[in-house]
């Protein structure tokens, strides 16, 4: 039986921590349209769910984000710092900010709300 090799990704951790502070950021905006949701007599249900889903997405984010930097490698090539993740680490990263971007595109698509501090 041969052994594969395992598969391992990298990232820029300041890449990393803009998006950590963006999450922030995005919770902060979701848990405002969500106190305004309830306290309004507002039934959109799509609405509500494309809320909800933006403060879950956003908040496991960070989490993730808080879980490499305490227990993934960091390592310093060309001045820059560097995390490495497994494969799997890694998929999960991606799909969660891609899914972020498309609720993010379906609340300024159907809603007209733009998740961007001014």
């Amino acid at each position: 039986m041969s052994k594969e090799g395992k598969v391992l990704f990298t990232f820029d951790t300041s890449t990393m921590e803009d998006i950590y502070v963006d999450c922030d950021k995005q919770l902060s905006i979701s848990q405002g349209l969500l106190k305004d949701f309830f306290e309004t007599t507002n039934t959109n249900k799509l609405f509500l769910s494309l809320l909800c889903e933006s403060y879950s997405l956003n908040y496991k984010l960070k989490e993730q984000i808080e879980h490499w930097f305490e227990n993934m490698f960091i390592t310093k090539k060309d001045e820059m710092e560097i995390i490495t993740v497994s494969q799997q680490e890694a998929m999960l990263m991606e799909a969660s900010i891609f899914a972020r971007e498309q609720i993010k595109t379906e609340l300024r698509k159907h809603f007209h709300i733009s998740n961007h501090y001014n």
